[in-house]
């Protein structure tokens, strides 16, 4: 990259101007510390000299020359004399890291991830002032940002679905996610069971029998399809007074089997894709 005199010049001029740096040149015969920082002029720019001090106040006091002297406590680094001395502006692309968001999948399978929103890194233009002795870079200082391209953030669905699983009975092999603990009772269509107003239908019209089981639809949605142990393969299509939260009451043509049933204890599976 070709940079200007004047732009070199003008550098150097923001970078004293700024408290980057400042220079003190002197002869190479050597001298004490200054007591007062002399001004280093434009014209002097970019040439090789005879530089004895530099003063940074990022770095401290620079010494080049023979004579050994310097402020106590500060960093002491030596340059050959006659070296160049300038500052220059330079640009730089810098490439910015894109932030991932992850959210939560109900619909997959937990362990299984997707990345919807594609991420892209973002572009930023910086333009600093850099000072150099000789080939040795000695302060960088910025001067100038400017957004060239914003980051896109990338959004990954995780799933926390169970994984589906194989329940395999003498009537069939089902499919399931979810399986609990609920106590079971019975009942048959009859007025013995339902009431005067009993019609043989069901809340939701379904006709009342084996395969039909009554739920609290808070904990398992009407027409959900399930296999209980000890029953069998059913559709949750009823409701009942008495069955409230982990209850159901499973459906029989007679009287005598739901007694034969009776209250007990059995495991309920949600079943995807049941299989008769």
């Amino acid at each position: 990259m070709h940079i200007s005199r004047a732009n070199r010049t003008f550098a150097v001029m923001l970078a004293m101007t700024l408290g980057i740096v400042s220079f003190v040149v002197m002869g190479s015969g050597g001298a004490d510390y200054p007591s007062e920082k002399p001004t280093l002029l434009a014209t002097d720019l970019g040439v090789s000299m005879d530089v004895e001090w530099l003063y940074s106040n990022r770095m401290g006091y620079l010494y080049t020359g023979s004579t050994g002297k310097y402020m106590p406590g500060f960093t002491i680094k030596r340059y050959h004399e006659g070296a160049a001395l300038r500052a220059d502006f330079m640009t730089y692309n810098v490439k910015t890291n894109y932030t991932v968001k992850k959210v939560a999948d109900y619909t997959m399978e937990k362990g299984k991830s997707k990345v919807v929103v594609a991420g892209r890194r973002g572009l930023i233009t910086k333009t600093v002032v850099e000072t150099r002795i000789g080939t040795k870079l000695v302060s960088q200082y910025k001067v100038a940002e400017r957004v060239i391209r914003e980051p896109i953030t990338e959004v990954v669905h995780y799933g926390t679905l169970p994984p589906l699983k194989k329940l395999v009975t003498k009537s069939g092999t089902y499919y399931y996610r979810k399986s609990f603990i609920v106590t079971a009772t019975a009942y048959e269509p009859s007025e013995v069971s339902c009431g005067k107003y009993a019609d043989g239908f069901t809340a939701i019209g379904l006709k009342a029998g084996p395969g039909i089981i009554a739920v609290d639809p808070r904990v398992i949605p009407m027409r959900t399809k399930v296999y209980v142990e000890g029953y069998g393969y059913a559709i949750a299509g009823d409701v009942g007074s008495a069955i409230k939260g982990n209850r159901i009451d499973v459906c029989f043509n007679t009287v005598r089997e739901a007694l034969n049933f009776g209250r007990r204890r059995v495991r309920i599976y949600i079943l995807e894709n049941p299989k008769q």
